[in-house]
């Protein structure tokens, strides 16, 4: 008689399950007709992103189905969907970007793909500035809420040396005003810079917290290997560092944002390619100028690594023939450092 009763109840809520789904599944119907009659064409000049926001609301009529997976997809696909071609647009995307992430970690948590939309949304940030974004003249390009909570999504996930990384350059940004004024200067320009500061002295705390997780998550043994590597190097045994490089750049994950640790084995390996000569020459300059790129988007102006990267790539293009190509970099690299616009082939 137990198992009867246990059997009809197991039966009477799978039956009432099955009933609120009803008009859940009547509602996804309605939304996929709805996204499925907006055009292509009509996406390309919708500022309003309104397929976005079905998109939105399929992915929530999902999750309230259960089928979490299919929601976080479907925000995300909407995401996707909404033109970069200008900066209204870049500004519409990185919004959309955000709310996609905002919602799988509602409905799934933190992940490696709502970090990476947050970095990519600080990025577009740095590529090419919103009128909505635009900072007064002079001011230091700021990532402001993106580049915050890469950093907190770092951390969350276990990326304590990324999270180190990017918040190291969020604190040189921060105060990289100190540099662009005559010491003892206390003009307009340099309180309006002091002002920005104080509002961002969370970047402060946030790299103190980062930098103690590093200190104590950071992988001893991937510094013996960068370590043992630069060593190869430095005693001359190009091809040994080299393998010692690689190996240890495929033990890591793939990076979100290049840590210290990265920058470091990346940097060696563009070197040891480039002592090989012959045919790793060009190898050496797609690693470098890959690293280049990076490093600048996560990193502020006067960053040092940014100077040594930029200054190998220099010569690796003189050396492979490239004069025009290295001078023009010569000239993008001092441009940055004084003004922070970012090399046209680096975009």
């Amino acid at each position: 008689m137990g198992r009867v009763f246990l059997m009809l109840a197991l039966l009477v809520g799978a039956t009432s399950v099955q009933a609120a789904q009803t008009p859940l599944r009547a509602q996804e119907q309605a939304l996929r007709k709805q996204i499925a009659a907006i055009s292509p064409e009509d996406v390309e000049m919708d500022l309003d992103a309104t397929r976005f926001e079905r998109w939105m609301e399929l992915a929530e009529n999902l999750a309230r189905q259960r089928r979490v997976d299919e929601a976080v997809a479907a925000a995300y696909e909407g995401a996707g969907e909404i033109p970069t071609r200008s900066a209204d647009f870049r500004s519409v995307s990185r919004d959309a970007f955000a709310r996609a992430a905002a919602f799988e970690e509602r409905v799934r948590g933190p992940s490696e793909q709502s970090t990476r939309a947050y970095w990519s949304a600080a990025i577009s940030v740095q590529r090419g500035r919103s009128p909505v974004d635009l900072l007064a003249e002079d001011e230091e390009p700021f990532f402001g809420g993106y580049l915050d909570g890469t950093i907190t999504r770092l951390r969350r996930i276990g990326r304590a040396d990324e999270a180190y990384a990017l918040a190291a350059g969020a604190l040189g940004i921060a105060t990289s005003f100190r540099n662009r004024h005559p010491q003892g200067s206390r003009d307009e320009a340099y309180e309006r810079d002091r002002r920005m500061f104080a509002e961002r002295r969370g970047q402060l705390l946030a790299l103190i917290r980062t930098a103690y997780e590093y200190g104590r998550n950071s992988d001893a043994d991937w510094q013996r290997q960068l370590q043992a590597a630069e060593a190869l190097l430095a005693a001359g045994d190009a091809a040994a560092a080299r393998r010692g490089f690689e190996a240890l750049l495929s033990a890591m994950p793939r990076p979100i944002v290049i840590s210290v640790v990265r920058a470091r084995a990346t940097h060696g390996l563009a070197r040891a390619l480039a002592a090989q000569g012959g045919d790793r020459l060009s190898d050496a300059i797609r690693t470098d100028r890959a690293l280049l790129r990076q490093l600048m988007f996560q990193s502020w102006r006067e960053d040092d690594r940014v100077a040594a990267v930029g200054a190998d790539l220099v010569a690796m293009l003189d050396a492979s023939g490239q004069a025009d190509r290295a001078r023009q970099l010569r000239a993008d690299l001092t441009a940055y450092r004084a003004s922070g616009a970012m090399p046209v082939f680096l975009r």
